[in-house]
């Protein structure tokens, strides 16, 4: 497995919240009908009229500063949005100025487009549709963070791991993802791995034989650990914002959508 990388599939997914920049045209003739900034706008309002007036028209050509979803049905558009919100926990307010959605102030707006977009990287990275905002998200404009226990063990492997300074390759067999670090720093990295996902070491390893490549996990932990190097290098600078705890939070899988 990995450690950072195996997790920020996660923040994927977090992160289809981009897709709230598109209605941005179809507001605007809105608030030139009568809708001032101050009146309250619903997506359940928003699709309603959207069905019945867009028809089979792409969305950037019923909606203007469409940037992102470009190419979609613009009656599909506001279904999207209701679901983004409820995600979130929030309204088109969060990121849209009301009554000119088009406009581009807001700074969430510009998040959520890149956020998009990494989504997308994810689905392709990994062959899936199933990283949401809702993975890292929620029902929260911010994703929850690791708990101060787990915090807290987390800090004390990495203060074990300098204990270990035997470089990695020479210390295991088979090392294919994480070459580079030292011993000390993969035991503390798997520790992690096991925490976040309420696993032990034989869900992806065979016992006592750690360097064989029988399990199925273990092939899937090293496309994740591919995956977020991606995302890393992409989207944070090569910075690993986001852990295996921000889409598992101690489950084997990440949820995709709310319970119904």
């Amino acid at each position: 497995m990995g450690k950072s990388k195996v997790s920020r599939v996660v923040r994927s997914s977090v992160l289809a919240l981009a897709i709230c920049l598109t209605i941005a045209g179809w507001m605007t003739e809105r608030s030139r009908a009568g809708v001032g900034p101050t009146e309250p706008v619903t997506f359940v309002d928003l699709e309603a009229n959207t069905a019945a007036s867009q028809g089979d028209k792409k969305a950037e050509e019923a909606f203007k500063n469409i940037q992102v979803l470009k190419g979609i049905p613009a009656s599909q558009l506001m279904g999207a949005m209701n679901k983004i919100a409820g995600f979130l926990g929030t309204d088109c307010a969060h990121c849209h100025v009301p009554g000119e959605f088009d406009k581009d102030d807001k700074q969430p707006k510009q998040v959520a487009r890149t956020m998009f977009k990494m989504v997308r990287t994810i689905g392709t990275e990994l062959s899936t549709n199933k990283v949401t905002c809702y993975t890292c998200h929620r029902g929260h404009t911010e994703p929850e963070r690791m708990p101060d226990e787990m915090r807290a063990k987390a800090e004390e492997d990495n203060k074990k791991a300098e204990e270990d300074k035997r470089p990695v390759e020479e210390a295991f067999k088979n090392i294919q993802s994480l070459k580079g670090i030292t011993a000390g720093r993969l035991m503390a990295t798997m520790r992690g791995f096991t925490r976040s996902l309420g696993v032990d070491c034989n869900f992806c390893h065979v016992q006592g034989a750690f360097d064989k490549d029988d399990k199925a996990n273990k092939l899937t932990a090293r496309k994740m650990l591919a995956m977020t190097g991606v995302v890393a290098k992409e989207y944070f600078n090569g910075r690993g914002r986001i852990n295996c705890y921000t889409c598992h939070r101690g489950q084997k899988e990440p949820v995709s959508m709310p319970a119904q």
